[in-house]
């Protein structure tokens, strides 16, 4: 993951603001930070995680050999080769091997509707001189975070909450309505935070504020596909089979070791197996809990690993200390209330070590239903319809 952050105010923009902003998300990016000051008004910020062309050439943020475009992009476009090849048959000529190029060019020759074309995970911010407008993009799932807060004078956006509070344009309140719909629900509401004047930008839309005018506009460029009844299960098995093997094989191409996250579920077992066929030797990571013999699937995860034949890694955790909580805290954005997170967090601290990118199962459940409360939702249907 790499954090993004940049800001346009009709004074001023104070660099430093955005510097410290940088630094706050040091941890996302630890191999370069970078900031650019396009005018006194608007300037980007960028800390890389780099995965793709590891050379400087690719460091953000990024701007068009014309100079009227800059990005500065977090996360990673899967597809990036193809679109790439349909860009230089329009006559572009690349200078870098990365996606951040290719994104940015695609903005430039399709605008908004070159979004259909990705596949991946991102979230960015392009300047745009020739509209005079700062352009925003979350992808379909809303894998990358994006924040964002306006005033009647300043515009900023960043990958985190606490970045985005560094540029100082709305004062650090709780939006104590948020507080209650997080303790109530679990989450606040999908485009809020919990601090006033802090908005995220929805999964799957994108987001155009007007420089000179100071307004912005949010709109949506993917929706759900609405269900085919007429489906058959058979062939959205072999589908489901097909999309998952490409989804895998284009995520483990990287200019770095990429690595699964092995739990010893179905999911992960899943993304392992698909994996190992891909590609040789490849790497896997489980923990395991000593000291809690109930969540220690260690016995399943080593069992697919063997079967798999993969170079397993398996690190111990004994004991999470009341300090080590207080870590996990400084290093998310808002609460989460779903412990699963404080063993991730360290599985992936100790992974870090070891490599930059790792697949992991998370989401299945989601999308396949394989939460508790979604057959009881099933179940009070049945019984309403009845």
């Amino acid at each position: 993951m790499c954090g993004i952050v940049g800001v346009h105010s009709k004074s001023n923009v104070n660099t430093q603001f955005v510097l410290n902003a940088c630094a706050n998300m040091n941890k996302r990016g630890p191999d370069n930070s970078d900031v650019f000051s396009f005018s006194e008004n608007i300037c980007f910020g960028h800390v890389r995680l780099s995965i793709l062309d590891l050379s400087d050439n690719n460091n953000q943020p990024f701007n068009s050999s014309c100079g009227n475009y800059s990005i500065t992009f977090n996360g990673e476009i899967y597809n990036f080769q193809e679109i790439k090849i349909m860009l230089e048959n329009e006559g572009y000529k690349f200078k870098t091997t990365g996606d951040t190029e290719v994104l940015l060019q695609l903005y430039i020759k399709k605008g908004s509707s070159g979004l259909k074309f990705l596949r991946g995970m991102f979230a960015f911010g392009i300047y745009d001189k020739i509209k005079q407008v700062l352009f925003l993009a979350r992808d379909i799932s809303g894998e990358k975070p994006l924040f964002y807060s306006k005033t009647e004078n300043s515009f900023g956006f960043s990958s985190t909450l606490s970045a985005l509070m560094e540029l100082n344009i709305v004062p650090k309140i709780i939006d104590t309505d948020q507080v209650l719909k997080y303790l109530h629900d679990g989450y606040s509401e999908k485009n809020r935070s919990l601090i006033k004047g802090i908005k995220k930008l929805e999964p799957g839309s994108f987001l155009e504020y007007d420089i000179k005018g100071g307004e912005e506009k949010v709109d949506r460029y993917w929706h759900i596909p609405k269900l085919d009844e007429k489906f058959q299960t058979e062939s959205l098995e072999n589908d489901l089979v097909s999309i998952l093997e490409q989804s895998i094989e284009e995520q483990l191409f990287a200019d770095v070791q990429t690595s699964v996250l092995l739990s010893g579920g179905l999911d992960s077992s899943l993304i392992t197996a698909i994996a190992a066929n891909v590609k040789d030797k490849v790497q896997t990571f489980s923990v395991s809990f000593s000291k809690d013999k109930k969540y220690n699937e260690i016995e399943y995860a080593n069992q697919i690993a063997k079967y798999c034949n993969t170079e397993h890694n398996v690190l111990n955790i004994d004991e999470i200390s009341l300090s080590s909580l207080i870590e996990v805290c400084e290093n998310i954005d808002e609460p989460l209330m779903d412990s699963s997170f404080i063993p991730t967090f360290f599985l992936a601290k100790e992974v870090s070590k070891f490599t930059k990118v790792v697949l992991g199962g998370d989401g299945a459940d989601e999308l396949f239903g394989g939460y508790g409360h979604y057959k009881r939702l099933a179940l009070l249907k049945k019984i309403h319809k009845n």
